[in-house]
Parts: structure tokens; C-alpha cells; sequence
């Protein structure tokens, strides 16, 4: 990669690894569904500009199976980290998180005629998989952790990987990709979450710091945190910007600990590191070529 794919790269890590932070930031007065709710809509607001210029000229089935694809990679997975963070730590959420390629390559190998398994991914796929299964245990027995809290996260991930597989069907541009799914979230959560919403902006309750977040989360967490996604993709490929699942958690522990006091166990430390090994052998560039 050259110095701004690099310089994209850790940005956008930055940016997914604060909204864990964010996210944390805004459950004292917001709901998961709420939170949901103003980061959709929020994204949507600022993508506007750029899915104008390539609204025309598309199919309107087409159009309408990516806002149904906001349901399964947006709506789910975003009230999915939500839930799970009201019983675990943002960080710990993002080492969870981290899974996504992991289950993206089972799905890919499962669904897809051209994305099977390597010797390499197989390694790595165990390898992370065992990590996965270090950082759950540290849910049990812990009065302080919420296995079902960190399950959701788990079950987020899934979300995650089976969109990615089902939105490769579909050839068009990258900020209409994105608005669209925000969009479609967005007519999905405004019925369940628009009244609990009314009613925690009308309480008498500090909004500021919880609100900003929410919008802080919709503009730069989702909505700026897609076309930088999808920029480094067209510069560097899949395989380099994978290593953003590597460098995102460290950003959400190093904001969760710094600025709300968080604490990260070893065992949870130690989980990561063997799901960070996965994913590395996954990539495959820490591997002879010949093993790959």
C-alpha cells in the first residue's frame, strides 16, 4: 500500500474504533434501537450528496434489494452492538467484532463458487475461532461481563459477514450502495424507535453529550467511515483493508480505557491476540508464499 492508503487505513480504524466509544456514549439516555435510529438517519443526511449524483439510471428492484440489505448489514448489527455494550465493555465489544472475517470466509466458502478455502484461510479460520472461543469465556463467571451481552456482538458479526457475501450481486456505485442501506435502516427503525426516542428527548436529562454522539456516530462512524471503506478498496483491495479488523480494537480499548475508565482482563487480552494470529494467517502475508 502507498502512504495514503496507509494514512486511509488508520483513519477509518480510527473512526470504527471510536464508535464503540460513541456507542457507550450515548446508552445513559438513548436506547439501542434510538441510537440505531439518529446514526441511520444521520447517515443517510450526509450521503445524500454523493448517491444524488448516481441515483439515475438504475434499476428500482435493484434499488430496493440494497435498502433491503440495510436491514441485515445496518438495522441488526447496529442494534445488535448496541444491546451488547449496555452488558460489556466497548472494547471488549470491538475484540468480539474483530470476528467478522472469520465467518465471512465459512459463508464465502459455503455460498460462493469462487472464494474457497485455502490451506492458509483453514489455519486461520481455527486459529481465530479458538480465539473467539478465549474471549467468551471470559463472560462466564464473571459478575462483571454478560455472555448473552457478548453473544449479540458474535451474532452482529454474522450479520456483518452473510451482507458483505450478498452484496457482491450487486454492480453499482459505492455511495449509492451505501445510502441506500442506511435508508432502508432508516424506514425500518423509525416506527419501533421514533416514540422511545420523543420520549428521552422530552425527559428532563443532559442530551448533549449522548445526542452528539449518536449524530458523531451517523456522520463519521457510518456514513464518512463507508466512502473511506470503499476508497481504500478501490486503491488497496480486500486483502489490505482486512487489516483495519486488526487495528480497530486497539483504538476502541486504548478510547474505552483513556476516556471512560474501562478495564481489559488478560484473558480478554489473550483472546485477541489469538483471533489477531487467525486473521493474520488468514491474510497470509506472514506466511512462504507456498503455504498460501
Amino acid at each position: 500500500m502507498d502512504k495514503i492508503s496507509w494514512a486511509l487505513l488508520l483513519l477509518l480504524s480510527f473512526i470504527w474504533g471510536s464508535s464503540f466509544l460513541l456507542i457507550s456514549l450515548s446508552l445513559p439516555v438513548f436506547g439501542p434501537s434510538e441510537i440505531v435510529l439518529i446514526r441511520v438517519l444521520a447517515a443517510a443526511i450526509t450521503l445524500t450528496p454523493w448517491a444524488w449524483r448516481h441515483w439515475h439510471g438504475h434499476p428500482a428492484k435493484l434499488i430496493l434489494s440494497m435498502m433491503a440489505l440495510g436491514i441485515t448489514n445496518n438495522a441488526i448489527p447496529f442494534a445488535l452492538i448496541s444491546w451488547g455494550q449496555t452488558g460489556i465493555t466497548s472494547g471488549f465489544a470491538s475484540m468480539l467484532n474483530a470476528s467478522v472475517p472469520l465467518f465471512g470466509i465459512i459463508y464465502a466458502h459455503l455460498l460462493t463458487g469462487d472464494e474457497k478455502m485455502r490451506p492458509n484461510r483453514v489455519a486461520g479460520v481455527v486459529t481465530g475461532f479458538a480465539g473467539v472461543a478465549l474471549l467468551m469465556s471470559a463472560s462466564l463467571g464473571s459478575p462483571n461481563i454478560s455472555f448473552l451481552h457478548a453473544g449479540a456482538i458474535i451474532l452482529s458479526a454474522n450479520c456483518y459477514a452473510l451482507s458483505t457475501i450478498y452484496a457482491k450481486r450487486f454492480k453499482l456505485p459505492s455511495s449509492l450502495i451505501a445510502f441506500c442501506q442506511v435508508t432502508g435502516a432508516s424506514m425500518v427503525t423509525l416506527p419501533f424507535a421514533l416514540p422511545a426516542l420523543w420520549t428521552s428527548l422530552e425527559m428532563d436529562q443532559d442530551l448533549l453529550i449522548p445526542l452528539l454522539s449518536c449524530l458523531l456516530l451517523g456522520v463519521f462512524g457510518t456514513a464518512i467511515a463507508y466512502l473511506l471503506y470503499f476508497t481504500i478498496l478501490r486503491r488497496a483491495g480486500a486483502t489490505n483493508i482486512m487489516l483495519a479488523t486488526l487495528i480497530v480494537p486497539i483504538m476502541a480499548i486504548y478510547l474505552g480505557v483513556t476516556i471512560l475508565g474501562e478495564e481489559i482482563t488478560n484473558i480478554q487480552l489473550a483472546g485477541f491476540g489469538v483471533v489477531s494470529l487467525g486473521l493474520l494467517l488468514v491474510d497470509g502475508r506472514i506466511l512462504p508464499k507456498n503455504w498460501r
